[in-house]
C-alpha cells in the first residue's frame, strides 16, 4: 500500500472518531431548545379579581408558574363601576401566594387598593386610592412580611417590611445601607406610616436616624 493511500486511510478513521460527539453535541442542543421552547409555550390564563360586591374588578394575564417561582401577572386592569381606572403593560405583579390584590372601602369614602408588583431586585405592593371612579394618588409601600401584630399595644395592627432590598455594604463590618423597617398600621382611613413605631425601630437598630427613605447613598453603623 502506497503512503498516499495509508495518509487517505487514518484521515478516514479521524474523521469518523469525531461522528459521535458532534451527533451527541446536536442532541443535547436539541433537547435543551425544545425544553426551552416549552416553558414559554406554556398557555397564558385570563384572570379576574371581583371586589366590592363586584363594584371593582381587577384584570390580568397569568404567566405559569415554573419550578422556581410563583406565578406572576401581566397587563393589569383595574376597572371601577365598568370604567377602565389603571392599565399597565409593563409591570410584573404578584399575589404574594393569593393575599393580594387587596382593594377594600374606606371609612372617608374613599377606595384603596394594593397590587403585588416585583421589580428586578425586590417585591414591593403599589397603594392606589381612588374616589369617583379616578385614582387620588399612588405610592410604593414594602411588601410586608409575616407576623402582622400590635407593636404599640394600641387599636391598629402593624404590618412591616424593608423598602429595598440592598446587598451587604461590606463584608463583616458594622456598617449598613440605609434601609429601615418601615411599619404600617391599617387604619379605617387605610394603610399609614406609623412614624413613631419606625423611629423607634431606627433609633433601636441604627446610630443615626436619617429619615424614613430607604437610601442606597448612605450608609450607617449598627448598633
Amino acid at each position: 500500500m502506497s503512503n498516499l493511500e495509508n495518509g487517505k486511510s487514518v484521515e478516514r478513521k479521524r474523521s469518523i472518531k469525531w461522528y459521535p460527539i458532534l451527533l451527541s453535541v446536536a442532541f443535547l442542543m436539541f433537547f435543551v431548545i425544545c425544553n426551552t421552547r416549552r416553558s414559554y409555550d406554556a398557555p397564558i390564563e385570563k384572570v379576574r379579581w371581583d371586589f366590592l360586591e363586584g363594584r371593582m374588578v381587577v384584570l390580568a394575564d397569568e404567566i405559569p408558574a415554573t419550578h422556581q417561582e410563583m406565578p406572576v401577572y401581566k397587563n393589569l386592569k383595574m376597572v371601577y363601576e365598568d370604567q377602565l381606572i389603571y392599565e399597565n403593560t409593563e409591570k410584573t405583579f404578584i399575589t404574594n401566594f393569593g393575599i393580594l390584590p387587596i382593594i377594600r372601602d374606606l371609612d372617608n369614602g374613599e377606595v384603596e387598593a394594593l397590587l403585588g408588583v416585583k421589580t428586578a431586585s425586590t417585591f414591593n405592593i403599589l397603594r392606589f386610592v381612588i374616589e369617583d371612579k379616578r385614582i387620588l394618588s399612588q405610592e410604593r409601600l414594602p411588601l410586608f412580611s409575616g407576623g402582622h401584630r400590635n407593636v404599640d399595644e394600641d387599636e391598629a395592627i402593624e404590618f412591616m417590611g424593608y423598602l429595598e432590598n440592598y446587598g451587604d455594604y461590606c463584608m463583616f463590618c458594622d456598617s449598613v445601607y440605609y434601609n429601615p423597617l418601615l411599619i404600617y398600621e391599617m387604619r379605617s382611613d387605610g394603610f399609614r406610616l406609623d412614624s413613631t413605631a419606625t423611629r423607634q425601630w431606627i433609633e433601636k437598630h441604627y446610630e443615626e436616624f436619617k429619615g424614613f427613605k430607604a437610601d442606597s447613598n448612605v450608609v450607617v453603623k449598627k448598633r
